[in-house]
């Protein structure tokens, strides 16, 4: 239950604090490499924004961006390695992950 939680929650700007947050449907997008896209909060009106860094054709899935992440903390944090990834491991986060390595997994 815990990496459910943890795996579809966002982390967005609120009043100027990081905050993190869950969003039903959002969740549900996919990452890829180089999406440009992000999420927002906006303050004014309390809502949650999802911004496309281009244009997709009627019925293509939409995607985002999970953050500069190597293949390592996609793999522990969401499941799933990335084959277009360009994000290597450091040693920081194979502590923090558990990983042997300093190449991305």
């Amino acid at each position: 239950a815990a990496l459910s939680v943890i795996s579809r929650n966002w982390r967005v700007d609120r009043k100027g604090e990081p905050v993190q947050v869950m969003v039903p449907v959002a969740d549900m997008l996919n990452h890829r490499s180089g999406d440009s896209g992000y999420v927002d909060m906006d303050d004014s009106t309390d809502t949650f924004h999802v911004v496309s860094g281009h244009k997709y054709q009627f019925g293509s899935e939409v995607f985002t961006n999970y953050g500069e992440k190597c293949n390592e903390e996609l793999l522990v944090g969401y499941g799933f390695t990335d084959p277009l990834n360009v994000f290597p491991c450091d040693e920081a986060v194979n502590a923090k992950t558990g990983g042997a390595s300093s190449s991305n997994a």
